[in-house]
Order: structure tokens, then C-alpha cells, then sequence
């Protein structure tokens, strides 16, 4: 490598084997690696399928994950969190297979559900999808339906009396908090095997957690649907309070339209969460959520072939390889 002070200015781009560019001010011209080398690591392989299962649930999710990270800016900078947050993820089920150092343990192992080279829908994991400073909501699939439970008990609370304030007070939130109910769908019918193990939609709606003219003793809900609604209230949310009963939490159970709640459907719910956001000046705060899952044990009728041979990382890491007698022979970098 060499550093020049080019006669006639700075030079940047390719000429011949050189490549020139500026690094603090300085002309830097280096020679063209025109076979960069592939350390063809089991580590390395395990780096670009958790970048690329990551990279799937992003696509889908970005509506909500693309400004759901507490201090992050909107776009990229959330990306770089949800995949730095979700990797660490990954890596942590793999933990054992990693410490061993054993290449064979990694290239091998049955953990799922992770994205294959060619894979267009996103696998079916726990994604965390929202970070943040505000108490973490608790999400439940209760009963055979999803639903947030509320972590302070309301005294006398009923689905035909509960009110804008037993709500705030019971999930722990504060008088005009926001919350974001998220559904994802899975393909659960008896034609879907193919996309069995895969998350194939998304929908969210968003609640204000103050009625539009500004009385916490209004009823929260009115025969399903949320009362006094906020103008800036978005999506189609269905929500039914059940009260605390032995065993249980007061919850409010929640669906979207356009995603079944039963089983064995072409658009079953799958995944679920709910985010909670406040604005305080022009920051907003969010609690830290990860997607909860449906059963793949359920009393109904359906598939929900959750966790198959074809998405096991020992697959997802064979996808990437061109020579099957050889585990560490990789594509060229171009080919990625």
C-alpha cells in the first residue's frame, strides 16, 4: 500500500490492479485483491445464516422494526440493533456447539429454524422486535388466543365496566402511552407443508391509551371495539377482557382482522407480541418485546409443522456450500 498527494488533486476509483481512495485526508492507492481469500469457517457459516434468517424477519417486520429500538434513528441504524440483538440470539442456542470449538458440532447441529440460502419467508423464531426503557409487557397465549396480561391486578375489573384508566393501571403504563399490537401468520393449512416452519404475514394495529375526550372513567371497551377512540389510533384490533380467575391473569385477548386465530388455516396466527411507546418531548421510549409463539401442540385442527429437517442450521449451512464431499468449500464472495 502506498499513500500519495496526487499532483492534480485526490484520485478514487480503480485503475488497472491499483485501487485509490481517501482515508483522513490522505490518498491511499493499494494493489486490486482479485482473489480474496474466504476463511471458510464454521463460524463464518453460522455469521451469514443468522445474517440472512435476521435479514428475512426484518423485511417483513420493518413497518414496526424500523423505528422500534429506543435511541436508535429510524432505518438502518434500528436494522443494525434488531440483527446485532438477534444474532446474540442465535448464538446463545448454539452456545455448547461454539465453546467445543468442534467444527463438526456446529456443522451438524439440529437446532432450528434457521434461513437457507434461498429462502424467502422468514423462519419461525422469537425475533425481538422492540427495545427500550419502559417495563416489558406480558405476552401470553392464553387459552388458545393471545393476549397481554396485566401485571396489576384491578379490583372489580369487568369486561362490561373496565375503563380507559383500569387499563393503564393494570399493564403498569402511563396516560397516553401508545401500544402496538402485532400478529404474524403462518401458513397452517393442509396445502401449506411447503412453508411449514415459516412466518408468511404480518399486520399491527396501534391503540392510544387515552379516549378522545380525555376521561379515564370511560369504558375502555363497548361490544368488542375500543370506545372514544384517539384519531391517531391505526389497524383493526379485536380485544375482549377476561378477568383474573385461579390460575390466570386478568389478560385482554387480541387478534387482528385479516389473520385467523384458529388453527389449520392458510393465514393462521403464528407469533405475536405487543410494543408499548411513550413520547416525552421528541424522544420516544418503548418496552423491550420478542415475539411470542404459538404452540406447535394445539388442540385443534392444524399442521404448524413448526420445526422440520429442511430448516435446521446443519441444512441452512449446507445451502451455502458447492461441493457437498468438502463442509467448508463455500461460493465465491460474488455469489453471496
Amino acid at each position: 500500500m502506498a499513500k500519495d498527494n496526487l499532483f492534480l488533486g485526490f484520485g478514487r476509483g480503480k485503475v488497472g490492479d491499483l485501487v485509490m481512495y481517501r482515508a483522513g485526508g490522505t490518498q491511499i492507492t493499494r494493489a486490486r485483491n482479485r482473489s480474496p481469500k474466504n476463511p471458510q469457517t464454521p463460524l463464518q457459516l453460522l455469521q451469514r445464516v443468522s445474517m440472512k434468517t435476521c435479514a428475512g424477519a426484518y423485511s417483513m417486520l420493518q413497518d414496526i422494526t424500523n423505528h422500534s429500538f429506543q435511541g436508535r434513528a429510524e432505518g438502518t441504524p434500528s436494522q443494525s440493533r434488531f440483527t446485532e440483538l438477534n444474532i446474540s440470539y442465535f448464538r446463545s442456542l448454539l452456545r455448547l456447539e461454539i465453546e467445543s470449538g468442534d467444527d463438526a458440532e456446529i456443522l451438524g447441529s439440529q437446532q432450528t429454524n434457521f434461513a437457507d440460502k434461498a429462502a424467502s419467508l422468514p423462519e419461525f423464531n422469537p425475533y425481538i422486535v422492540s427495545e427500550g426503557s419502559i417495563g416489558k409487557l406480558d405476552v401470553e397465549f392464553i387459552n388458545g388466543l393471545f393476549a397481554v396480561a396485566f401485571t396489576v391486578e384491578v379490583a372489580g375489573a369487568t369486561a362490561a365496566n373496565l375503563t380507559y384508566q383500569n387499563v393503564v393501571d393494570g399493564l403498569g403504563l402511563t396516560r397516553g402511552d401508545q401500544i402496538t399490537f402485532l400478529c404474524l401468520s403462518v401458513d397452517d393449512s393442509p396445502e401449506g407443508e411447503q412453508n411449514a416452519g415459516k412466518f408468511n404475514g404480518f399486520r399491527y394495529a396501534r391503540v392510544i391509551l387515552e379516549p378522545n375526550d380525555g376521561d379515564m372513567t370511560s369504558l375502555f371497551l363497548v361490544d368488542g371495539a375500543i370506545n372514544k377512540p384517539n384519531t391517531r389510533n391505526e389497524g383493526s384490533v379485536n380485544l375482549v377482557f377476561i378477568p383474573a380467575a385461579t390460575g390466570t391473569p386478568a389478560h385482554l385477548q387480541f387478534s387482528i382482522d385479516g389473520i385467523d386465530t384458529a388453527a389449520g388455516k392458510v393465514n393462521s396466527v403464528g407469533g405475536a407480541t405487543v410494543i408499548a411507546s411513550r413520547l416525552s418531548g421528541s424522544v420516544w421510549s418503548r418496552s423491550t418485546q420478542s415475539l411470542v409463539l404459538r404452540p406447535s401442540t394445539i388442540s385443534v385442527t392444524g399442521h404448524l409443522n413448526l420445526d422440520h429437517d429442511a430448516d435446521t442450521l446443519a441444512a441452512a449451512i449446507a445451502s451455502y456450500m458447492t461441493v457437498t464431499e468438502s463442509s467448508l468449500y463455500l461460493n465465491q464472495a460474488e455469489n453471496f
